[in-house]
Order: structure tokens, then sequence, then C-alpha cells
């Protein structure tokens, strides 16, 4: 497999010197995926980790990509670099942000395939592999995380994966895995073509990094119990990420009837 070029990232905001994915920002944050995930809150839905994740989208994907046992990662998917080529990144390559009538954060992905590991599971970047999917259970318009700022930049990531696959059982992480952010101006972040205003040069990428913070929804509190009080998404709203109302979608994002 053709793996994407490499791009040395040097972001002393971040405190991290490491290896990454080209125009993305590799960051070890202590905030993992709390409550910046974006998560259907359905109470009876499956849980993520329930065994059938790694056997019900198996043969759906196995046209598009390989599956195979990673060391350290587990039972794995790896898109096939034939149709999505060497720079692919999640939620970047082939697809767009929506936004739905309830302000979740939707990707809409032009993948055939798209509508599975972009609303199940999670994705992590492997060296030598390139990106690589874990099965998950429980669907939600994406899984990501956030950074956000009052200087006109917004940052997304995969959320890391809080556990992988041996055997058909779910492990548990005990550290969380560095996870890799795209950086763009607020301006753009819904343009139907994001990955072309995504920042690739790396002046670019720390500036954007230095001016955002990970983004934690607001939670209730006993004096004020409906304040602040996270929507189904848990990812910024549009005032939180300080997105113009001119920059907004003109229509209102709508799931994927093969993804729910």
């Amino acid at each position: 497999m053709k793996v994407m070029h490499k791009l040395l990232v040097s972001l002393f905001a971040l405190g991290v010197s490491v290896v990454a994915p080209a125009g993305l920002a590799l960051a070890d944050d202590d905030d993992g995926d709390e409550g910046a995930v974006a998560v259907a809150n359905d109470p009876n839905a499956i849980a993520d980790d329930d065994p059938s994740a790694v056997v019900i989208f198996r043969d759906r994907l196995a046209p598009y990509g390989t599956w195979s046992v990673h060391p350290t990662y587990g039972t794995i998917w790896v898109p096939s670099s034939h149709l999505v080529g060497g720079e692919f990144s999640p939620y970047v390559t082939a697809g767009h942000w929506e936004l739905t009538a309830d302000g979740d954060w939707l990707w809409a992905s032009d993948y055939e395939w798209g509508y599975v590991p972009f609303h199940y599971g999670r994705w992590v970047w492997i060296e030598d592999v390139g990106w690589s999917w874990i099965p998950g259970r429980q669907y939600a318009p994406s899984w990501v995380v956030w950074r956000t700022g009052e200087d006109g930049y917004i940052g997304w990531a995969p959320a890391p994966p809080e556990y992988y696959w041996v055997d058909g059982f779910a492990l548990a992480y005990w550290t969380n895995p560095i996870v890799a952010y795209a950086f763009c101006p607020t301006t753009h972040v819904f343009h139907h073509d994001v990955h072309t205003y995504v920042i690739h040069d790396r002046d670019g990428v720390a500036t954007a990094a230095k001016k955002t913070r990970p983004y934690h929804p607001a939670k209730p509190t006993k004096s004020a119990p409906n304040h602040g009080t996270p929507r189904s998404g848990h990812g910024p709203s549009v005032d939180e990420a300080h997105i113009a109302k001119g920059d907004l979608p003109k229509s209102v994002g709508v799931h994927n009837i093969k993804a729910m």
C-alpha cells in the first residue's frame, strides 16, 4: 500500500515533535475524547464494543480494503490506496461537514463505503501502515474530537480508539493514542471541498494549533441545570466554534440511511 508522505511537524504549543501525516498536526492530548465525540444519545443503543462489530462490517468493507491483525492495534481495516489515494485522511478526504437539525456535526462522505467507518469505530494512524480503522458498533454523526478558538481557526481529528480487538474480544487501551488534527479557517469549514482549505504548511499548522484549544462541552450545574447542557452531537455549537452566520451551511444535514 502506498502510504501518504509524512511531514515532520514541530508544534511547541502542543508540546510534541513527531512524524505526522502530511498537513496534519499530531497531539498527545490528555483530554482523550471525553465529551468531545459526537455520540447518539440513545440509552438502548448497542454497546460500542459489542463483539458483533468485528463481524457485521467485515463483508461490507472487504471489497474496498484489507482486513488484518496488527500486533498493537488488533483487528484493523485499511482502505485500498487505489480507491483513496496516497494522501487519504479520514474526515478530510472526499467528504464535507454538515449540520443536522439538532446541531450535530455530520460527516457526509463521498465514498460508497463511507457510511460505515465515518459513523462507527475509530481511525488511528499507524506508522508504515497508514490510516487504519478499528471496528465499533455504536453509531455517531462523526467520531471526532475538536479544537476551537476565537482567532478564525478550527481543528478536528479522528477520535482516538478506546479499545482494540483480539480474537473477537475488546481490550481497553491504557494510554491515549496520539491524534492527528486537521486545521482550516472557520470561514471554510463547511465548504463542500473542505480538504482544499485544510492548512498544510508547517508555519500555518503551528499558528492554528497555538490559536485553538481542545473543546469540551459545557456541563450543567445544580444552580443552572439546563445551562450549557450538551446536545446529542457533543461537538461545538457554531457560537462556541466562532463561526459567522454567513459561513453556515445553506441546508440541513441528513443522516445517511445506510448508516442508520
